[in-house]
């Protein structure tokens, strides 16, 4: 039902600085249970890009293991108490390994998981999460800077405990969830507003429509191109979205939503034309065929190799040497 995509990206700052990316995004599965965890490392520690490392992967192996104890555990502080004892355990191992002391491993922390009716989300520390609920985007946890905007709590934090959001709910009508760091918020969150961006929109239905080989690399160029260059900083942004059907992903979908997804210019001429094309041409893909056998079906004379290559670029075909194929059939 969910479907858990995300990427992390070097800034310029520690980029110039010859430094690791600090940021670590990581994803669970299993049980019919979904989780997406974001990290980022405490600039002041020396060894931040560990501990987010393992402080992502943790977090996301836990919230699937432990999904419905916490649930149904009514008892909040008892539940932030284990997996911070859970977290800073792990942490500590690792401090051992590294042969640092674990302040050295200093990370924020931001995760969502999910199962077919519930959903938990977790947050410490900067960064935001927000959530995509019947085409609104909607914010679930602001920052938490306290005075200044370059203080935040990280897991190793002695106020951790106290300063832990945990936020449970239904996953009705939710089409996605986002978490992003605090670099990354600087492309997408109104902080005075407390505000989502409206193209984040965009990203979270792309990531739900688009195959993850294809649609990660996308994300990977526009966070580097992009966002990067609104903050000195690393940029992480991680995404819980509500899978699409695996035999058609455009199935259901408005016409609006198919043009955006074909890259149809709504206004332009002939827009409604040639949306029927593509979508005659995607449900013809459903079994391998020849760019010739293509242009024979649909009469194409010009343009063919145009209007496949879009739907390469989206990820919702596949190409193997002269042959296309919807990707969800491929993978059968």
């Amino acid at each position: 039902m969910w479907k858990t995509t995300g990427c992390a990206v070097i800034g310029r700052g520690h980029e110039k600085e010859g430094l690791p990316c600090q940021d670590q995004v990581a994803f669970a599965a299993g049980g019919g249970i979904a989780a997406a965890v974001l990290a980022d490392g405490a600039g002041s520690a020396k060894m931040a890009e560990e501990g987010a490392i393992c402080a992502a992967k943790i977090a996301a192996n836990y919230l699937v293991a432990h999904f419905h104890e916490i649930l149904a555990d009514d008892d909040a502080t008892a539940v932030k108490e284990q997996l911070l004892a859970t977290l800073k355990h792990a942490l500590q191992e690792r401090a051992e390994e590294l042969d640092c002391a674990l302040r050295d491993l200093a990370s924020t922390l931001l995760a969502v998981a999910a199962d077919d009716e519930q959903l938990l989300i977790v947050h410490l520390g900067d960064g935001v999460i927000g959530y995509l609920k019947e085409g609104e985007l909607r914010v679930v946890s602001a920052p938490d800077n306290g005075e200044f905007a370059n203080v935040t709590t990280f897991v190793t934090s002695p106020d951790a405990l106290v300063k832990l959001r945990i936020y449970r709910g239904g996953v009705e009508n939710v089409e996605g969830i986002v978490l992003m760091s605090d670099g990354t918020e600087q492309s997408f969150y109104q902080k005075q507003q407390r505000r989502l961006m409206p193209r984040l929109v965009h990203v979270m239905r792309e990531a739900a429509l688009v195959d993850n080989r294809v649609f990660v690399p996308q994300l990977v160029d526009a966070m580097t191109t992009v966002v990067t260059a609104r903050t000195q900083d690393d940029c992480s942004i991680a995404l819980l979205v509500r899978a699409i059907d695996e035999e058609n992903p455009l199935a259901g979908k408005d016409d609006a939503a198919r043009m955006e997804a074909f890259g149809i210019v709504a206004d332009a001429p002939c827009a409604r034309r040639r949306l029927r094309l593509c979508d005659e041409i995607y449900g013809y893909l459903a079994k391998p065929r020849t760019e010739r056998a293509i242009c024979r079906r649909f009469h194409i004379r010009f343009g063919a190799k145009k209007k496949l290559a879009r739907l390469l670029a989206k990820g919702y075909i596949v190409k193997n040497g002269d042959i296309y194929q919807r990707a969800c059939a491929a993978r059968e």
